[in-house]
């Protein structure tokens, strides 16, 4: 068997829209081959996709993936980040154990776990809510979300002076501008739903806009 020629057929199972064929023959895959990690990646990729959408799925194969390959700490910031968003939220012990990792984890996988952990305290505790964020810009500068929600939090609070600073050095991180005319390109990979999803480094025009009018 030629695995990337496999690999292959469930990229074009994928193109064709065939997803639950394309999960179907990738989890199959992977129980014959388990430490290729190319397999896993698409795998848990599949499962964000429509009309999958299975986040307890992903989760799941975020969890054996990362017993697989403990180096690749993306796996579990990801786990992580899913947990808080999509499934039963972090509870003490969730933190407690990110808190434990942190030191040992990449800059792309803390700034995960940061915005994951600043997440978690939204609306239970702004001082640590404020701290997360700003530890994901220093982490990975390249993420613009955080700017942008740290700017949204000083603007209901009427700290406009303080909000136009978090404004202008997002604004200021985005290399592109995303339109009708010049669409985001489609990328089914882990890496793009990060940086797409979590980062927010794939800007549209709308909402470029709305963020450079509020600095009028």
């Amino acid at each position: 068997m030629n695995l990337n020629l496999e690999i292959n057929e469930i990229q074009k199972l994928i193109s064709l829209q065939e997803i639950e064929a394309a999960e179907e023959k990738c989890i199959l895959m992977i129980e014959n081959n388990p430490h290729c990690k190319q397999l896993w990646d698409l795998l848990i990729s599949i499962e964000l996709m429509t009309p999958l959408e299975d986040y307890e799925s992903a989760t799941k194969y975020l969890e054996k993936a990362y017993t697989l390959f403990p180096a690749n700490h993306i796996y579990y910031a990801l786990k992580m980040y899913f947990k808080e968003i999509f499934l039963s939220g972090l509870n003490d012990s969730d933190r407690k154990e990110i808190s434990n990792f942190f030191s040992v984890m990449d800059f792309k996988s803390k700034a995960v776990l940061s915005i994951t952990l600043a997440k978690s305290y939204w609306n239970v505790d702004n001082r640590l809510y404020q701290y997360y964020l700003l530890n994901a810009i220093e982490n990975y500068p390249e993420f613009i979300n955080p700017y942008f929600d740290l700017a949204t939090f000083y603007l209901e609070r009427g700290k406009n002076d303080k909000a136009k600073e978090y404004i202008e050095e997002g604004l200021g991180k985005i290399d592109r501008v995303y339109s009708n005319l010049d669409p985001i390109p489609l990328d089914s990979s882990i890496n793009f739903f990060i940086d797409d999803e979590i980062g927010g480094i794939y800007v549209e025009k709308k909402k470029y806009l709305k963020w450079k009018n509020i600095l009028k």
